[in-house]
């Protein structure tokens, strides 16, 4: 197998797209998907990664995650998407990762086998030789996604080259979720041909300078008006005015719950606060604190973007 050099298609501000359910149950309300993913875009988003944390993706089946695919390629600039397809089955997630690679998306964020947690640099490499080999797509760009918290599994700079030597040009991003900001830097340093991105929109600063690629973030599925001012007029306060409704969003420990409600709330469409166990909706009584740390913010100016 010929391995090419790929590259990463994105930068800049992406994000980490939610994804509604129809009332009591798991399908995806396709019409809702789009509008609000069109909406990202139009309100300045330089792209999407579909299928991810924030959207559920490992609280979905198989056949439910190509279906989100599915409803993205035939509505979606596939150019500005990449989307989420790792599983702890090899299998599942050559399955999703090819289909993403033929349906056209601009990469796969993918995640090491999360549920062996002591788990060997060789056996890290095994699961990826294997993802990539089972894939056979060799010019298809991946980009890891580095979420200790969740997965037990660190991805070390050193692990990274080991993965880009052994598989030229395919591992061209790294998404690094691990919560702090100094570390991402250095990540980034220590990998000056990859494009790393931030998972919080505080980094802005970072990615204007050159110093990181981009901000995956998924409270901008709220607040992207905001920051993609912030990015193009250098506003300290719209930034700030940002971060304080993260902030409020991320005072609930699983924050997809979070932002859920935000978009119920923003929208006037109830089918937003619904979600996939283990991730239940917001109770009346944190709605209720929520929605008291929100009223401190600036979240009311956002409600004419919905």
């Amino acid at each position: 197998m010929h391995w090419s050099r790929a590259m990463s298609a994105l930068s800049g501000l992406i994000v980490a797209a939610a994804t509604p359910f129809e009332k009591n149950g798991t399908a995806v309300d396709s019409k809702l998907y789009l509008e609000h993913c069109q909406r990202l875009l139009a309100l300045g988003a330089n792209g999407l990664v579909l299928s991810g944390t924030a959207g559920e993706a490992t609280s979905l089946s198989v056949g439910t995650r190509l279906e989100v695919m599915s409803i993205a390629q035939a509505s979606l600039p596939l150019s500005q998407a990449i989307v989420g397809t790792g599983a702890a089955a090899i299998s599942d997630a050559i399955e999703l990762t090819r289909a993403a690679a033929d349906l056209g998306f601009s990469g796969s964020l993918v995640l090491p086998s999360f549920y062996y947690k002591a788990q060997a640099e060789d056996d890290l490499f095994f699961y990826f030789e294997r993802l990539l080999r089972g894939v056979d797509r060799p010019n298809f760009p991946l980009y890891l996604y580095h979420i200790p918290q969740l997965t037990g599994l660190s991805f070390t700079p050193e692990f990274i080259e080991r993965l880009r030597a052994a598989f030229p040009g395919v591992f061209v991003g790294l998404k690094d979720s691990e919560g702090n900001l100094e570390k991402t830097r250095q990540r980034a340093a220590a990998l000056p041909d990859v494009s790393v991105f931030a998972a919080t929109e505080e980094a802005l600063g970072h990615v204007k300078s050159g110093e990181l690629a981009g901000v995956i973030s998924a409270s901008m599925n709220v607040t992207m008006r905001f920051v993609a001012q912030a990015r193009d007029t250098g506003s300290t306060e719209k930034l700030g005015a940002a971060t304080e409704i993260r902030m409020a969003l991320t005072s609930h420990p699983l924050i997809v719950a979070s932002i859920k409600w935000a978009l119920a709330d923003l929208t006037g469409r109830p089918e937003w606060a619904q979600s996939l166990p283990p991730i239940k909706p917001l109770s009346d009584t944190l709605a209720v604190k929520l929605k008291s740390l929100l009223a401190e913010t600036d979240y009311e100016k956002l409600r004419a973007d919905f």
